[in-house]
C-alpha cells in the first residue's frame, strides 16, 4: 500500500522492515531492508518459550505471536511463512508514526516498533526507539517527550511508548520493586518484569524483560544510585518461535509496508448463522434449586458439606494471594462432588508466593478419541474495593456474581452431561487465581502444563459473571476470541440461546469491539496460546463504567443481588453450547 501526505510537514515510513537493529552505520543513505531479526540487543535474552511457567499477566505481559501460534509450535504444525497483523494496525501505525516523527530532530530516521495488545484488549503498536537513518546507535523514545498532551490520550489511539523510571529514586524504586501488599493502591503490581534496564553511563542493556520472580534478588543491584535507567514497555512480539521487531524508515512522503506482511481483515460483525438441534435431551427438574444452593456454597454464604467424607467448610477467603485462603479446601470439596457423580478428576497442584494453589479438571469421557472441549470458571474472588477504600484492608468479596455463578454452572453441567455420551471429552475446569493480583495465574499454569504434555484442546467456553443484567430485557454477551473457529463457536451459542432462552437477548460482540471482554478474563490466555474460545458474560463495556454491575468487586456481591432465573438460563445456554462443541 502506498500512502502520501500533502504539505511541507509531510513525512513517510518508506518501509517497515524486519531488520537486525545492530546493523553497522552506513556512510551513505540506503533504504531499509526487510529481514527477520535474530540479533537485536533488545531480543537476545528473551525467554525462548514464554508459554512455559509464565508469570501473572500484570507481572509480565505476554508477547503477541504474529506467525504460528503457541499451540501450533508446541504441536509441531507448520510455521507461518509471513507475519500476520490485523488490518487496523496498518492505518493506526501510520498515524502514530507521523505524530512521533514530528517530535524528533531528524527528517530521515528509523523507528523500532512491534505490535502488542493494549489495556483495552485491542491491538496497538509499541514504539520503542529511534535513530538517524544509517546510524548505529538507538535512542529511547519516551511517552512524555514524544507524544504531545494535545494529541489523543485514549487507550488504543495513543501508542505504547517507553516510560523512563529511575530505579534508585522514589517513586521509581517502589514502582518497580515494591510488593503489592505494601502499596496504598489496591491494583499496584511491581513493574519489574515489564521493563528494560540500561546503564546510564553508556546506554548498554543489562537486563530486558526479566523474570518477575527474580525481582527481590535483582533489586539490590538495579537500585544503585546513578547506575541504571529502566524503560517500561510491553515486550516484543514473536514471529513463529523468535522474538521480532520492525524498523520503520521515515522518509519524504511515502509509506510502503513490506510485501511479507499478511494483513488480516477485521472479524465479521456477526458470524454466519448456525442451525442445529438441541443436544441436551433432559434438564433435571431440581436444577434451579441445586444451582442456588451451589451458588451460596461457592460464595461462602452457607456451609459446604462434602458428600463423601462429611467434612464441612465455608469458603470466605478466596484470594490466591492470601496465605490462609480457602481455595484449597474448596477444591477438596469440588473433588468430592465429582467423585460422588463417578466423574474422574485431575488436580493440578502448584505454589505461588509460597502459597499452595490448585486447578481442578473433571473429565466427562467422550465416545471418540481427540482433543477435549473445556468449560471453565474461576473459583477465586476479587478484593472488595469499597472495604479497601474505607479500611485499607484487602478482603475478598463473596463473589456471588464474579464468579460463583460460573462455578455453580459447572456443577450443573456435571449432572447434565455425565450421561450425555458426548462425541469428544468434556473437561470441566475450575481455575484459580484469575483476579488481581494473581491475574490469570491458574489459566497460565493450566496451559503451561498442557503445552508440556503436548495436549491439544478443541475449544474453550468460559463463563465469568453471568448473574446480573440492566433493567428491561435481560441481555448477556457472547464474545469470541480472535482465534479462527471462535466465530463459529459463537454462532452455535447464539443458536442455542434462541432455542433455549427466547426471553433473553444474546448479544454477539466481535473481537475488535471494546465491549468484547475477553481481555479481562482467563479466556485471554487461551487466545494468546491460539486456542479458539468464547466468553459468556453480562452485557457491559469496560470503557463505560456505568455499564457494569454496580456490585462488581464490592462487598455487596452477594446472592441477594444475583438474578437467579437469569443466571440459571445463561448457565443452561453455556452447557448446551459446550455439548454442541463436543459433538461437532
Amino acid at each position: 500500500m502506498l500512502v502520501r501526505w500533502a504539505g511541507p510537514a509531510s513525512l513517510s515510513l518508506a518501509a517497515v522492515a524486519w531488520v537486525a537493529c545492530s546493523a553497522a552505520p552506513a556512510t551513505r543513505r540506503v533504504p531499509a531492508v526487510a529481514a527477520l531479526v535474530f540479533d537485536d540487543d533488545l531480543l537476545h535474552d528473551l525467554h525462548p518459550k514464554p508459554w512455559l511457567d509464565s508469570p501473572s499477566t500484570s507481572e509480565q505481559y505476554f508477547p503477541i505471536f504474529v506467525g504460528a501460534s503457541v499451540r501450533d509450535l508446541v504441536l509441531g504444525r507448520p510455521t507461518a511463512p509471513r507475519p500476520r497483523l490485523p488490518l487496523a494496525l496498518r492505518a493506526l501505525g501510520l498515524a502514530q508514526a507521523r505524530r512521533i516523527a514530528e517530535t524528533l530532530p531528524e527528517r530521515d530516521l528509523e523507528l523500532e516498533v512491534w505490535p502488542t495488545q493494549d489495556w483495552n484488549g485491542q491491538p496497538n503498536w509499541v514504539f520503542a526507539r529511534w535513530r538517524r537513518r544509517g546510524a548505529a546507535t538507538w535512542t529511547w523514545l519516551a511517552q512524555t517527550r514524544n507524544w504531545r498532551p494535545s494529541w489523543s490520550q485514549a487507550t488504543g489511539e495513543k501508542p505504547v511508548l517507553p516510560e523512563r523510571v529511575d530505579p534508585s529514586q522514589t517513586p521509581g524504586r517502589e514502582d518497580l520493586f515494591s510488593d503489592f501488599l505494601a502499596s496504598s493502591d489496591l491494583y499496584h503490581q511491581p513493574r519489574f518484569g515489564n521493563c528494560v534496564y540500561v546503564r546510564t553511563s553508556n546506554g548498554s542493556i543489562t537486563l530486558a524483560w526479566p523474570d518477575p520472580r527474580d525481582r527481590e534478588s535483582r533489586a539490590g543491584e538495579l537500585t544503585r544510585p546513578g547506575v541504571f535507567d529502566a524503560y517500561c514497555l510491553n515486550q516484543p512480539a514473536r514471529f513463529n518461535d523468535r522474538p521480532v521487531a520492525f524498523v520503520a524508515a521515515v522518509d519524504a512522503g511515502t509509506l510502503t509496508w513490506p510485501a511479507e506482511i499478511d494483513w488480516v481483515p477485521a472479524p465479521s460483525e456477526r458470524p454466519p448463522a448456525a442451525e442445529i438441534a438441541l443436544q441436551v435431551s433432559r434438564w433435571p427438574p431440581e436444577l434451579a434449586v441445586r444451582y442456588e444452593e451451589d451458588l451460596r456454597i461457592a460464595d461462602g454464604e452457607i456451609e459446604a458439606r462434602a458428600p463423601m467424607s462429611g467434612g464441612t467448610a465455608r469458603f470466605r477467603n478466596k484470594g490466591a494471594f492470601q496465605p490462609d485462603h480457602d481455595l484449597e479446601r474448596m477444591v477438596d470439596y469440588l473433588e468430592e462432588r465429582y467423585r460422588a457423580l463417578s466423574i474422574e478428576t485431575v488436580r493440578q497442584r502448584f505454589t505461588w508466593r509460597g502459597i499452595p494453589q490448585s486447578n481442578l479438571i473433571a473429565i466427562i469421557q467422550g465416545t471418540e478419541r481427540g482433543p477435549p472441549v473445556v468449560m471453565a470458571d474461576h473459583i477465586d474472588a476479587a478484593c472488595e474495593e469499597d472495604t479497601f477504600d474505607q479500611t485499607r484492608r484487602r478482603v475478598t468479596t463473596h463473589g456471588a456474581d464474579d464468579n460463583a455463578t460460573a462455578t455453580a454452572a459447572l456443577l450443573a453441567a456435571a449432572t447434565v452431561l455425565r450421561d450425555a455420551h458426548p462425541r469428544h471429552d468434556i473437561w470441566l475446569v475450575h481455575l484459580t487465581g484469575e483476579e488481581f493480583p494473581s491475574d490469570d495465574l491458574g489459566a497460565r499454569h493450566f496451559l503451561s502444563e498442557l503445552m508440556r504434555a503436548r495436549q491439544d484442546l478443541r475449544a474453550v467456553v468460559i463463563a465469568d459473571f453471568v448473574g446480573w443484567h440492566h433493567p428491561g430485557t435481560p441481555r448477556f454477551q457472547v464474545s469470541p476470541t480472535s482465534v479462527p473457529g471462535s466465530e463459529r463457536m459463537a454462532a452455535l451459542a447464539l443458536d442455542a440461546a434462541r432455542k433455549l432462552a427466547p426471553e433473553l437477548s444474546a448479544i454477539y460482540v466481535a473481537r475488535n469491539r471494546s465491549r468484547n471482554s475477553v481481555f479481562q478474563t482467563d479466556l485471554q490466555e487461551f487466545e494468546f496460546y491460539g486456542i479458539p474460545g468464547i466468553l459468556f458474560n453480562e452485557d457491559m463495556d469496560y470503557a463505560d463504567p456505568t455499564s457494569e454491575n454496580p456490585q462488581n468487586h464490592q462487598s455487596t456481591d452477594v446472592v441477594a443481588n444475583v438474578d437467579l432465573p437469569f443466571a440459571v438460563t445463561v448457565a443452561k445456554v453455556a452447557i448446551e453450547t459446550t455439548l454442541r462443541l463436543a459433538n461437532d
